[in-house]
C-alpha cells in the first residue's frame, strides 16, 4: 500500500482489523477518509498554481488548459503512487 494512503488511514484512526489487509470501517470513517483524499488532491493542484496563473495571464487556449489539467492529474497520481 502506498505510504500516502497509509498516512491517511492513520489520520482517520481506522483500527477495526478483521484479518490480513481487511478492516471494518464506519460510514463516518469512510467519509473522513474520502475528505482527506479530496484535500490531498486539492493540495497537489494548489502547489502547481503558479503554472496555472501564468496560463491565465497569457492568451489561454483550450490546449493550454487541457495541458494544465493533465499536469495536475499526473501530479495527483504520482502523489498517491498510482501507476
Amino acid at each position: 500500500m502506498n505510504e500516502k494512503i497509509k498516512l491517511l488511514i492513520d489520520q482517520v484512526n481506522i483500527k477495526h482489523e478483521v484479518g490480513d489487509n481487511c478492516r471494518m470501517v464506519s460510514d463516518q470513517e469512510l467519509e473522513k477518509f474520502a475528505l482527506l483524499i479530496a484535500q490531498e488532491c486539492a493540495k497537489v493542484c494548489k502547489e502547481h498554481k503558479e503554472m496555472y496563473a501564468s496560463l491565465a495571464a497569457s492568451d489561454v487556449t483550450f490546449a493550454a488548459m487541457t495541458t494544465a489539467a493533465s499536469v495536475c492529474a499526473t501530479e495527483i497520481e504520482k502523489h498517491f503512487g498510482v501507476e
